[in-house]
């Protein structure tokens, strides 16, 4: 059932689009046009004022001649023989013809004047008609296959190109090694991975935990860390981690914590380091103990930035670090020269000295289709842990608008390596 109720609303998604398509698309054309009609009105009206001016100057010339007409008529008149009235006479026939040639110039000019008027009359006309009348119903078929065509197949010319061309670029790339250090450094080792972890507190050790996490304690004592690292107040504060609970045995005695997650389906890893750097997410720390620090490590290489993480924040030191994991945290450690390809949502944090790289997702058409993101994570030569289920460590959002805010401070705490 719920699959005909998502194929359905893709289908009226699609609808929709092909319909707003064909909006957007009529509503160019008819700004074409009538930009087309201005210019024609335009070019109009000057060709109207040109054969105007040729009707004054004709008309003028035809007054002109008739005044001269009318002169001769009084020379024949008053001639006083023959052989001037003949003369007057020539003069007078002469102007008649030219009279004639003047009434036909303006003639002329009149009918190109008319002529100027009908076209921009028609070119207003057509500049204020109704577009869907003249131009949407005699072609809305072709129209429609345009939109038709742009809807569905746009998106998989896009996948195409992402999947075969982008993602294929950025998978071939020179794989990412965060560690700078000469000196290889040992890898980190988990210890443990349970839903409830018992830690045991030796005189003048602290442990430093989330609120709610802990359930059960014997011979420890308790006080507020406001921040973890104060070097760091943005990461720690960005990470939640902050307003942290920080457990000390009491004086002569051995301190026990039961560690438990509060959300069912958690699970606890104990990753021991020993003068190691691991690469994590900091959301997904609970807590820490022993000589361990922060540092952070900007990378704009082309993993980095298609995995939307330019900055690594970087554990290092001596000491015991609790990571949370859904359904389980696992520990991997590939071959010398295997591959191990994961899902970016399941990777909790892999060592420095591991080779991390982006490769595409298993098929096209799973990524095409949205089941599948367009990238996994590849780790090569290192140890790394994952989860065996999405666990984004984030509150889920209260309504739209925290959903909005959610998603934008997501995306910049994720390319803040957060």
């Amino acid at each position: 059932m719920n699959t005909i109720i998502s194929c359905i609303k893709r289908l009226l998604s699609n609808l929709f689009c092909v319909a707003l398509l064909v909006v957007l698309i009529v509503s160019w054309k008819a700004t074409v046009l009538y930009k087309e009609n201005v210019k024609n009105i335009s070019s109009g009206e000057k060709s109207k004022i040109e054969a105007d001016k040729k009707c004054a100057r004709a008309m003028q010339n035809i007054n002109a001649q008739k005044k001269r007409q009318e002169n001769w008529s009084k020379e024949i008149s008053t001639a006083k023989n023959a052989a001037e009235r003949t003369v007057f006479l020539g003069y007078y026939i002469s102007g008649e013809i030219t009279s004639y040639k003047y009434q036909k110039d303006f003639l002329d000019a009149f009918m190109a004047s008319y002529a100027e008027d009908q076209k921009l009359a028609l070119a207003k006309s057509r500049m204020y008609l109704n577009f869907w009348e003249e131009e949407f119903r005699k072609n809305w078929g072709r129209y429609f296959v345009m939109a038709f065509l742009t809807v569905f197949f746009t998106p998989l010319l896009i996948a195409l190109i992402m999947y075969y061309g982008i993602a294929l670029f950025v998978e071939r790339s020179k794989a990412d090694v965060v560690s700078g250090s000469a000196v290889p450094l040992q890898k980190p080792r988990m210890a443990q991975a349970d839903a409830r972890i018992n830690f045991t507190l030796q005189d003048g050790c602290h442990l430093y935990l989330r609120a709610g996490w802990c359930k059960e304690r014997k011979n420890v004592l308790s006080k507020t860390k406001l921040l973890w690292q104060w070097s760091y107040p943005l990461v720690s504060l960005a990470a939640d981690l902050c307003e942290l609970v920080d457990f000390s045995p009491e004086k002569g005695k051995v301190g026990e914590v039961m560690i438990t997650a509060p959300i069912e389906d958690l699970f606890i890893g104990k990753i021991e380091l020993n003068n190691s750097e691991l690469v994590i997410r900091p959301r997904f720390l609970v807590g820490v103990t022993g000589d361990v620090m922060i540092r952070t490590h900007w990378d704009f290489s082309v993993h980095s930035i298609f995995s939307g993480r330019i900055r690594k924040i970087i554990l290092h030191g001596t000491g015991t670090v609790f990571l949370a994991g859904s359904w389980g945290v696992d520990q991997r450690i590939p071959q010398a020269e295997e591959d191990h390809r994961i899902e970016s949502r399941m990777l909790l944090g892999y060592d420095s000295g591991a080779h991390y790289s982006l490769c595409r997702t298993e098929t096209f058409w799973h990524y095409f289709r949205g089941k599948a993101d367009l990238f996994d994570i590849k780790i090569r030569k290192g140890m790394f842990l994952t989860q065996n289920n999405a666990w984004s460590a984030m509150r889920e959002p209260k309504n739209n608008v925290d959903a909005v805010l959610k998603f934008v401070f997501d995306g910049i705490f994720s390319l803040l390596g957060l």
